[in-house]
């Protein structure tokens, strides 16, 4: 029996029972603790990971296992990296942002482009709290806790939203993203292509549509040339809904490097973008975008 008999099998049995409550999936919460301890391990050569090279240094080595990361008199309550970034995120308790890692693109929002080998506290957002950030290859998001969204980063694929001045290819202070009326309650970041769900539940997204990653219905392909084959693919800056998902409340949503994921109240999962290596439906389900 497949995941998806299985749910049909749960909506049955739950139909007919008249007292059974409606299932409901809501947004995943963490709650703090009273005590956080930051901890880190992999590689640690930000500039050369993923690149095909000996990352694996003196100064920069592997980290074997966990270590602590210490920030005095601050109390982590939320981290973002991903599988697509070099580097890494840390919010306070107090909303307070620091940043690490690989910044070619001004990814950390620190406002230039160098790398950082340890938290920087992101001063360019002092005065917003913030509850989540996410990190794409070269971007990052930062959700603020009253529904604002900012973005850094490589800005030519559209990852940092409309706000990006096209005289350039990054923004290395973060920049606001504006079009989400009802105010953005949790961001994810892909290679080049971000989700945010609003606070009605509406899914939202932009970037590089390569793959079908945003989810409306192609892949943006073109041909940069007449005269050979030079293939490229649209932006989308600003944040648009995800077509066949109007109308369902989303509470959770993922992003990879090509494809995205989301989860809408009822627990049905919708996948859509690049489908290899087995990270989509073996046949599209009904409503899937892409």
């Amino acid at each position: 029996m497949n995941a998806q008999e299985m749910y049909r099998k749960m909506l049955a049995k739950q139909s007919q029972s008249s007292d059974a409550p409606p299932f409901k999936v809501s947004a995943p919460a963490l709650s703090i603790p009273d005590d956080t301890t930051l901890v880190v391990f992999g590689g640690t050569n930000w500039d050369n990971l993923g690149k095909g090279k000996e990352a694996h240094t003196k100064s920069a080595p592997n980290l074997m296992g966990p270590c602590r990361l210490v920030l005095p008199g601050v109390k982590v309550a939320f981290v973002a990296t991903s599988s697509c970034s070099s580097h890494c995120i840390a919010l306070s308790a107090s909303g307070a942002a620091y940043a690490w890692g690989r910044n070619q693109c001004g990814q950390l929002g620190l406002g230039d482009t160098l790398t950082r080998a340890g938290p920087t506290e992101v001063t360019a957002l002092q005065g917003t709290p913030l509850s989540a950030a996410a990190t794409g290859k070269h971007h990052t998001l930062w959700l603020g806790a009253e529904g604002d969204l900012f973005a850094s980063g490589s800005s030519k694929e559209g990852c940092v939203g409309p706000s990006a001045d096209k005289r350039r290819e990054m923004e290395a202070t973060p920049v606001a993203v504006p079009g989400l009326a009802a105010g953005a309650a949790y961001v994810a970041a892909g290679g080049a292509h971000n989700l945010v769900i609003d606070r009605e539940g509406t899914l939202w997204a932009f970037g590089s549509s390569e793959c079908g990653v945003l989810g409306n219905g192609t892949d943006g392909q073109y041909n940069k040339s007449d005269s050979s084959i030079k293939l490229a693919y649209a932006t989308e800056a600003a944040p648009l809904k995800v077509p066949k998902l109007a109308g369902r409340k989303m509470v959770h949503a993922a992003c990879g490097p090509q494809h995205s994921a989301a989860v809408d109240e009822e627990g049905r999962c919708f996948t859509w973008g690049c489908g290899g290596d087995g990270r989509g439906w073996p046949q599209e389900p009904k409503g899937a975008g892409g």
